[in-house]
């Protein structure tokens, strides 16, 4: 930094501790402690912009570009008067900071308000900023080089320089603030889900604020979040003892579930009207769904979800005012979506209906401070009982391949289209949808569902019945296995007898039967010779060994048998875990093998029964 001339040695009354933090990549980071400056500090109250209203202007755009500052704070120099006050000491002497350092309680707004000024008439129509994170959005190829041109200029003309290692240019997918942005909307980073699914079971409060705090910035996505955490924010309160009980595990493991099947979220198109569904029929809180129409089939999609807890006074509400609070927050809620607008609120209680048309003067109490509060919007409330709306969480459903973690990678070549496609020519779901749906049926955004699961066309049994029976990943399983995956990813009449006919027509199936069957009446074994390179491999687990740096304690052992090629994985565990993502890396690279021989091993006894349903 002293080369760079980052930093220079000073004589300044001020000083500030160095405190050396580890990176993600367990290099180490230098920082200084400005906890005291700070606290002495006038802040400085240049707003950052909202991370969702960021997001949700990029809904026309087909083309997006970002960019990254290299340092980008290091990239401001300080004013004289300030550099002083940056001063550190270090074993080698004192030193102040002649650009802007990390740490300063106003380095934030100072580099959003210089962002702001630089892309002054460009932020919001081809570009958005958020401290050093920018990106450029535009409806075409061709316009998104002359936008892209304009920024760059603009970076140029203030002596700006971007990290090309972090930039991204002419992309329809990209990672943004925490966000996978598409042409189809908005997904979750997988690297930070993972981050939640992984994350130990809390043993204290902090560790449990932690993991709120992790899973509470993709809240957006899940239908009745707080609903969901309120046995966890239970035991935040000050008064609460740390019990962790069935019931809090149970709400640990939905938020981690449900991020796991996250729904896309569409862009809002401000251009068309948005609909607000609303559920308060709950003692533990409320969930709103900003929505919007489909213009291709009228079908509901979702654009953001919300919900909270209820305080311990709502708790007392009658049902009428639960379901008359969870429209009113949601109105509040999404205003800078609502207002000035003319929008529908859809609700299944059917009193609610006169919320927006009686008088104030009609009614007493907390209804009639709500109604003069939503005076000023205008909307109107639509009944639809749960019959004929499968309700907020049926908004989930789009698209269909987010409808099921378990789904992912074993059913991916089952395109929306083609499935919609195959279920309009077929007889079953011809006879469904010519009337009324009968109970537990629901049709959303072109696809027939029963339950949570899309009816299986007649015409795509048998692709699907090669993906999760006879693929290799799928490992020929019985009758009752088979059917149980069957079940969970598809709803389709005279199933069982349908699978055992085809099992007892896989050819397959049927020697394998007839070869161990022979084999339980003699002595004799299989002699196994690999065809070609990872025909066939041998896995086998080393350890307990000394603990490396890195925390791994075993060694995975991959061996090809044809070519003796070896792969080892460090691993901290000896479990099925550590085995499947070890297998998983070696079948990405060289494909899938037909033969895996083991020690017999815990771990591997465990994952040859897990394995397929994982990966």
């Amino acid at each position: 930094m002293l080369k760079q001339g980052i930093i220079r040695p000073s004589n300044s009354p001020w000083s500030s501790p160095v405190v050396i933090v580890r990176k993600h990549d367990g290099s180490p980071r230098f920082c200084v402690d400005y906890r005291r400056l700070n606290a002495a500090t006038t802040k400085d109250v240049y707003p950052l912009p909202r991370i969702d209203d960021t997001i949700h202007s990029l809904g026309q755009a087909k083309v997006f570009s970002t960019l990254d500052l290299t340092s980008s704070y290091w990239q401001i120099e300080l004013d004289e008067e300030a550099k002083p006050k940056s001063a550190f000491i270090c074993r080698s002497g004192l030193y102040e900071f002649v650009r802007m350092p990390f740490g300063l309680t106003n380095a934030p707004a100072t580099m959003q308000q210089l962002m702001d000024s630089v892309l002054a008439g460009l932020k919001w129509q081809i570009c958005l900023v958020y401290l050093d994170d920018i990106i450029c959005y535009s409806p075409s190829f061709e316009q998104h080089l002359v936008d892209l041109r304009s920024v760059l200029n603009r970076l140029r003309a203030a002596s700006l320089t971007a990290n090309i290692k972090k930039c991204k240019f002419t992309s329809n997918r990209i990672s943004f603030l925490g966000y996978v942005i598409t042409l189809d909307g908005l997904h979750t980073d997988p690297d930070k889900v993972r981050a939640v699914t992984d994350f130990p079971t809390p043993t204290d409060v902090e560790s449990l604020r932690s993991f709120l705090g992790l899973a509470g910035y993709y809240r957006c996505f899940i239908s009745k979040f707080s609903v969901l955490a309120a046995p966890l924010n239970d035991l935040l309160k000050r008064d609460a003892t740390w019990v962790w009980s069935d019931s809090h595990q149970q709400a640990y493991s939905s938020l981690q579930k449900a991020l796991t099947s996250a729904p896309v979220l569409r862009f809002p198109d401000f251009s068309r009207p948005f609909e607000l569904h609303t559920d308060g029929a709950c003692t533990a809180g409320i969930g709103v769904i900003l929505c919007q129409r489909d213009t291709r089939n009228n079908r509901a999609y979702a654009v953001v979800f919300a919900s909270r807890s209820l305080s311990s006074a709502e708790r007392n509400y009658g049902v009428s005012e639960v379901e008359a609070l969870a429209i009113v927050w949601g109105i509040k809620k999404f205003g800078p979506y609502l207002t000035g607008t003319k929008f529908t609120v859809v609700t299944d209680h059917h009193s609610l209906q006169f919320l927006n048309k009686s008088k104030s003067t009609d009614l007493r109490g907390r209804l009639a401070c709500w109604i003069l509060a939503l005076q000023q919007h205008d909307f109107d409330i639509v009944y639809r009982p749960g019959s004929k709306n499968a309700g907020p969480d049926a908004l989930s459903r789009y698209p269909v391949p987010s409808r099921s973690s378990s789904a992912s990678l074993m059913v991916n070549s089952l395109q929306a289209s083609d499935f919609s496609s195959a279920q309009a020519a077929d007889p079953y779901c011809q006879r469904l949808l010519r009337g009324p749906l009968p109970s537990g049926f629901s049709f959303e955004s072109g696809i027939l569902f029963f339950g949570p699961r899309p009816v299986l066309p007649a015409s795509l049994r048998n692709e699907v019945f090669e993906l999760l029976h006879a693929h290799p990943t799928s490992g020929h399983l019985g009758v009752g296995r088979t059917l149980q995956r069957f079940s969970r990813l598809f709803y389709a009449p005279g199933l069982n007898n349908w699978v055992k006919e085809m099992i007892n027509q896989c050819d397959t199936c049927q020697r394998v039967k007839s070869s161990n069957t022979t084999l339980g009446h003699t002595n004799l074994k299989h002699s196994l010779s690999p065809a070609h390179p990872f025909d066939m491999i041998a896995v086998v687990t080393f350890g307990f060994l000394p603990t490396s740096r890195s925390g791994n304690k075993y060694v995975i052992v991959i061996q090809d048998l044809f070519s003796r090629y070896v792969v080892l994985n460090a691993v901290p565990e000896n479990s099925d875990k550590w085995v499947i993502e070890s297998l998983s890396k070696v079948f990405a690279t060289h494909g899938i093998v037909r033969t895996i021989l083991s020690d017999n091993g815990k771990p591997c006894r465990i994952y040859s029964n897990n394995f397929f349903n994982v990966v």
